[in-house]
């Protein structure tokens, strides 16, 4: 996966009144804001795949703390993004 697919779809984030956001270009127009779930900040937009898929992280606060999610967006243009399985603290430094 890659930020640009065969179909020239683009993605990445940037800031906005101080707030990252999640975007999608087609050429030069923004196609689509991608929104994190309920309760998440986004973290970054990092690829997506040839069928539309977009793949990112989030974070959510979990037992008093705030902790890292993968975040999957479908290609369909609206669907909400899906979180996948915590994957550890935030800041917390892992080794994978």
């Amino acid at each position: 996966m890659r930020p640009v697919n065969d179909q020239g779809l683009i993605v990445g984030d940037a800031v906005k009144n101080g707030a990252l956001v999640g975007l999608a270009w087609e050429g030069t127009s923004i196609r689509r804001r991608l929104a994190p779930p309920a309760g998440y900040s986004l973290t970054s937009v990092t690829a997506l795949n040839n069928a539309g898929q977009i793949a990112g992280s989030g974070e959510a606060v979990k037992d008093d703390e705030s902790w890292s999610a993968g975040l999957v967006w479908p290609a369909r243009r609206g669907a909400a993004a899906v979180p996948l399985q915590w994957f550890w603290p935030a800041g917390v430094p892992y080794d994978y």
